[in-house]
């Protein structure tokens, strides 16, 4: 996984603030000593796109499909999941009362929260024992997108 060597990280999908740390403090030295050489070049550019690609959730996973040979666009997601999506708008939809929201949403949260951590040990999982089941990712990150962008649009929603 090149660009997490470039960055100085091991590739995972969850990065922890070490992480990020580490990563920005590389991507700056990296750059200010490509420019500090005169030489903005092609080392400059994977450089940028090593950083631009990690530092982004949906951007590193789709980097980390494409490494394992996973064409994202062929991904569909499967019934099931959507239809839990529709059930989980709909129930958001249909709260009377603002705590009833927010604690539906809260519901949601940790939902969320377990779907990212099943998506990252499954992630680790892939990356450490250099085997994997396509299937299996693809079914968490959809979850774990679609849970993003339900709870994101109700979050600062009110009745």
């Amino acid at each position: 996984m090149k660009y997490f060597e470039v960055l100085g990280i091991k590739p995972k999908f969850l990065l922890e603030k070490d992480d990020i740390k580490k990563m920005e403090e590389t991507f700056l030295f990296l750059q200010k000593q490509q420019h500090n050489e005169g030489v903005v070049d092609l080392q400059s550019r994977i450089i940028n796109e090593a950083y631009t690609a990690i530092k982004d959730d949906a951007k590193r996973i789709i980097y980390i499909w494409k490494a394992l040979n996973i064409d994202p666009l062929q991904i569909k997601m499967k019934q099931e999941l959507v239809e839990s999506v529709i059930e989980l708008r709909e129930d958001l939809e249909d709260s009377e009362t603002e705590e009833e929201l927010k604690t539906k949403l809260e519901d949601a949260i940790i939902e969320f929260e377990e779907v990212k951590q099943n998506l990252n040990e499954e992630v680790e999982k892939i990356l450490t024992e250099n085997s994997h089941k396509p299937e299996t990712l693809i079914d968490l990150f959809c979850h774990f997108k679609t849970l993003s962008e339900v709870i994101k649009k109700y979050k600062n929603h009110s009745l």
